[in-house]
């Protein structure tokens, strides 16, 4: 049973990320106040809850993953850009870097 929308939102994260970025958004949903998302998901959306209509699932579930996994870059980047000591400048950008899948022989 989910107690309350946050814990609903890490199970959400935690199913779409496998586990792996979910645990490390410590915060990240105390944050979260905003999300937009695209037309064309929006209407998926309500055909799918309102209309009763399963034939969108699988893209709705493509189109969520999409925006978590762009919300959960954007956080890393920010994290990394507003970083205190110079440890953890690093450690959030090879974090970055390895969310966005760039070779370690291509890192600067």
């Amino acid at each position: 049973m989910i107690r309350s929308v946050e814990s609903a939102i890490a199970l959400l994260l935690t199913k779409v990320t496998k586990g792996a970025n979910a645990l490390n958004l410590k915060g990240w949903i105390d944050r979260l106040k905003n999300v937009q998302i695209s037309y064309d998901l929006f209407l998926m959306l309500v055909k799918y809850h309102l209309g009763g209509d399963d034939i969108w699932s699988e893209d709705i579930d493509a189109g969520l993953k999409q925006k978590v996994e762009a919300v959960i870059a954007r956080n890393t980047y920010t994290k990394y850009k507003t970083a205190v000591t110079k440890e953890e400048q690093e450690k959030a950008r090879i974090e970055y870097l390895d969310l966005k899948g760039y070779h370690k022989d291509f890192r600067w």
